[in-house]
């Protein structure tokens, strides 16, 4: 599922390349498909649609670089490996002796009341176990509503 927002036909609809229409509502879709939601990545910047949370680029298939104290010893972890995230700082850690760390993420920054209401979609679904689905059905003063009770 992906979330697109059309600043310029709010309350209208996009054709996708393939005949497809889109309705925006509230500046809003909800795309389900991922056909249509990759078409909808495609249309020409000038309509003003971008979408919330894209997907990321698919995983590196190479496994990581085997970390062990003699291979960084030796210099055959080399800096630029760990750099282009070849070898995670988990392993290094591990393979020095130290105890690993839990990977921390950090919450996004709450938007000001005023904000469209895909920026709070997109900060209630970081911050909360909703999906972009179920925060995009809630209203935007339900999801101010749900971003108060958080900070309680």
């Amino acid at each position: 599922m992906a979330v697109f927002e059309c600043r310029r036909h709010p309350e209208g609809k996009i054709r996708t390349s393939s005949g497809r229409l889109v309705r925006f509502r509230a500046g809003l879709a909800i795309v389900t498909d991922p056909e249509l939601a990759a078409e909808l990545r495609q249309v020409p910047a000038v309509h003003g649609v971008t979408e919330h949370n894209p997907p990321e680029p698919p995983a590196d298939p190479r496994p990581p670089a085997p970390v062990t104290a003699e291979a960084i010893a030796a210099g055959a972890i080399t800096p630029e490996a760990i750099a282009a995230n070849e070898v995670t700082g988990q392993a290094i850690a591990s393979a020095a002796g130290a105890a690993p760390t839990p990977p921390t993420r950090e919450a996004p920054a709450r938007p000001p009341q005023a904000a469209p209401k895909a920026d709070w979609i997109t900060y209630i679904t970081a911050v909360t176990d909703l999906d972009a689905e179920q925060a995009g059905a809630l209203s935007k003063a339900q999801l101010i509503k749900r971003a108060d009770e958080l900070g309680e």
